[in-house]
Order: structure tokens, then C-alpha cells, then sequence
């Protein structure tokens, strides 16, 4: 029993020209196309962009429009957990600063998501993920200042969130 040798011929992936010897008996030819080999950009990650930028969508338009239909209640809550740092004062701008964030956010998510379902264009998608990211770190960054550790804490999932969908949509 003699067992089979395999001869590999490299094709480019514009020519499609393959090697042209002969084979004896018994070998085996395999073609391998250059440049054309599976990407990260397959079916997978596709929808992992259409996940996560549909979630991102969800999530910052719900805060937004909470911050905006409950306007007392969240400028309440605000200046009580800026009421011992240099935040109590501007606590109204910065609520309305990180409404606009959020509501921006959610907007240019949701619809970088329907591109990405439609034409498979990244670019919306990709600035809703860094919008989200600023936002987050701007409301993280006040907590942290107003000293609400817990609050603070409760935002890392999704910044880490805002971080992979940076990974998976970036250009």
C-alpha cells in the first residue's frame, strides 16, 4: 500500500492559473488561493456588528429618553449625589449635556445598525459605538467626581461593550 503525496500549488486570486505538470500516480494536487482565505469579516462577525450595534441603540436611546421624560426626578437624584463635590452646581448642564450624549448615542446606532443590515456600511455604526463611549465615560467620570462608586461600577459592562463593538466595527 503506497500512500499518496500531495503536491500544493499556490494560485493567485486573479488569475486563477494552476500548475500545469503532471501527476503521477498516487499524489494528490491541492490548490490554495492567495488572498482570498477566510477574513474576520465573515458571516459571524457581521452579525456580532448587528448585535452589538442594535443593543447599543437600545440601551443609550432608553437613557436618553428616561433622562428627558423624567427630567425632576434625574436632576433630583443628580444634585443629591453631587451635593458634596464641585458637581452640585452645574449639575443641570451636565445632566442635559449627558441626555444630548446618550439620545446622539442611540440615534446613530440605531441607524448604523440598519446600515450594517442593509448595505453593510460600518462607518454610522462605528460613530454611534464612539459617541456611546464618550457618553459613558463623561457619566462615569461624574460619578466618580459626585463619589457614587456603586453607580460608577454599574457602567464598566457597558463601556466594555462600547469597546468591543469599537473592535468589531473599526474601519
Amino acid at each position: 500500500m503506497s500512500q499518496a503525496t500531495e503536491r500544493l500549488t499556490w494560485v493567485k486570486a486573479d488569475s486563477c492559473r494552476s500548475y500545469a505538470g503532471k501527476l503521477t500516480q498516487g499524489q494528490v494536487e491541492t490548490k490554495a488561493v492567495v488572498g482570498s482565505g477566510p477574513t474576520m469579516r465573515g458571516i459571524g462577525p457581521g452579525f456580532a456588528s448587528v448585535f452589538v450595534s442594535g443593543f447599543l441603540a437600545v440601551y443609550f436611546l432608553q437613557a436618553g429618553l428616561d433622562k428627558l421624560l423624567d427630567r425632576k426626578s434625574n436632576l433630583m437624584r443628580y444634585r443629591v449625589a453631587f451635593d458634596q463635590s464641585p458637581m452640585r452646581r452645574p449639575a443641570g448642564a451636565w445632566l442635559w449635556m449627558l441626555t444630548l450624549g446618550e439620545m446622539f448615542a442611540g440615534v446613530l446606532s440605531a441607524a448604523g445598525c440598519l446600515t450594517l443590515v442593509f448595505t453593510r456600511d460600518r462607518d454610522m455604526a462605528f460613530g454611534g459605538a464612539v459617541l456611546g463611549a464618550l457618553s459613558l465615560l463623561f457619566f462615569f467620570f461624574g460619578l466618580r467626581l459626585g463619589r457614587d462608586y456603586s453607580g460608577a461600577s454599574q457602567l464598566v459592562p457597558y463601556f466594555v461593550t462600547c469597546l468591543a463593538a469599537l473592535v468589531l466595527l473599526s474601519p
